[in-house]
């Protein structure tokens, strides 16, 4: 079909609500589960679906003003109603997401970094302004390499070898469908710093060295 202006994606969110969002171009960032009506399995990170603000577990009931949740004669099975989809979406324009446009995720207030340490306890630590000061080596959770001496993470207390496994209230250890690589939590994490302040540290609020024994 032609599309004349935006393709209208109806969804149902876990908590019963209806919500639209219009998408201008393709493609989508999209997954969705093999089950009717489809339900959203993941969103692409930095991509459109997630700039519309578009969640895993929402369910697709219209596309458009057609009902695409099972209760329209012609759209009866999950491989039509995808079928139906591909042929709407193959009418939109191809795009590349501006970087403009692409949801720096918006933070209002510090940026809340959970880690587990190695003797298993869980600590939040929460970060105002960037750059942050941490090396992480490449595993999943991603574990501090290194901390800046001198700098936002070291004045934080956050120590080697401490494990992350939350960002603000979204799992980063591996639990998460849509972060189950260290390439897409870092990508993830990039995105969330990117929308911190840039400060230096003031020199008030570097750590000085702990002295052990008299001066």
């Amino acid at each position: 079909p032609e599309k004349e202006g935006p393709l209208a994606m109806t969804f149902e969110t876990p908590d019963g609500q209806t919500v639209t969002k219009e998408a201008i171009a393709r493609p989508l960032g999209l997954e969705f589960f093999q089950t009717l009506p489809l339900q959203v399995r993941a969103v692409a990170p930095g991509g459109r679906s997630e700039s519309l603000g578009i969640k895993t577990e929402w369910k697709l009931i219209k596309l458009d003003d057609k009902c695409v949740d099972g209760t329209d004669d012609t759209l009866k099975s999950v491989e039509a109603v995808q079928q139906y989809m591909t042929r709407l979406t193959a009418a939109l324009p191809v795009k590349k997401m501006p970087a403009a446009e692409r949801k720096a995720p918006e933070k209002e207030g510090p940026l809340a970094m959970t880690f587990e340490t190695p003797d298993g306890q869980t600590v939040t630590k929460e970060a105002i302004a960037r750059p942050l000061g941490l090396e992480f080596f490449q595993t999943l959770p991603l574990q501090v390499r290194a901390v800046a001496p001198g700098g936002r993470s070291e004045s934080l207390g956050i120590k080697t070898e401490w494990k992350l496994i939350k960002l603000d209230d979204k799992c980063v250890d591996g639990t998460d469908d849509t972060l189950k690589s260290v390439e897409a939590v870092q990508q993830y994490m990039t995105r969330l710093t990117a929308a911190l302040p840039v400060k230096k540290m003031p020199a008030a609020e570097r750590k000085a060295p702990e002295k052990e024994g008299p001066l």
